[in-house]
């Protein structure tokens, strides 16, 4: 079991939302924007779960305020039984948001080590760890490649992996293209959604919990 996991209670719900609520005041206006309307929520460990809805329906926002990116307006939300406001919650969480900012001026290589650090992973296990997801991309040879020359394919591959820490139980992913009709997707959402499929089962005993939208 994953370091992380154990630092947390497995009989509690991997992430449980309790009344939640969130409304946008609009500045200069009188009115306001409900994002979040008095949403319950629980997902179980081991669960894969997806938010589904249109757009402006609060799911980025649920999202947001489940990383403690967010503040709700009322409401509780949690994982594994600790308020996700809390810093210490989110050691369980890895967190790919739906348009990450990477720096062009460094490698493949570079990138992965910069993100691993922010993970606490250092030494043999951070260089192995590098290694694994360059293998796992296709993108080995590229290693030392800055990631400005990447394609946009190239970087789009890159781009779910720099967020995965295997230590990880909560996996939690911004907006993928598997819900489009197969007629309407393009060659690199195809990609991902493969791609998505085919993390979900490699590290299906690693990640105890992922949450898309």
């Amino acid at each position: 079991m994953p370091p992380a996991v154990l630092k947390f209670a497995m009989s509690d719900p991997a992430v449980a939302v309790r009344g939640l609520t969130k409304i946008f005041p609009l500045p200069l206006h009188r009115q306001s924007i409900v994002a979040v309307r008095d949403l319950d929520l629980r997902v179980e460990p081991g669960e894969v779960y997806g938010l589904l809805g249109p757009n402006g329906s609060g799911k980025s926002t649920t999202l947001k305020i489940i990383l403690g990116l967010v503040s709700p307006t009322r409401g509780r939300t949690e994982i594994f039984g600790r308020d996700s406001r809390l810093v210490e919650s989110r050691q369980a969480v890895g967190f790919l948001p739906e348009n990450p900012y990477f720096y062009k001026f460094l490698t493949g290589e570079e990138t992965l080590r910069f993100f691993g650090r922010l993970c606490g992973l250092t030494g043999v296990r951070l260089k192995n760890r590098i290694n694994d997801l360059l293998d796992l991309v296709g993108l080995t040879k590229a290693r030392k490649r800055r990631l400005g020359t990447y394609s946009k394919r190239d970087v789009a591959a890159h781009r779910p992996r720099t967020s995965i820490d295997s230590r990880s139980p909560v996996g939690c992913a911004g907006r993928t293209d598997c819900g489009r009709r197969p007629s309407r997707l393009t060659r690199d959402s195809r990609f991902d959604s493969r791609f998505m499929a085919k993390l979900l089962k490699r590290f299906r005993c690693k990640i105890v919990t992922f949450l898309t939208f």
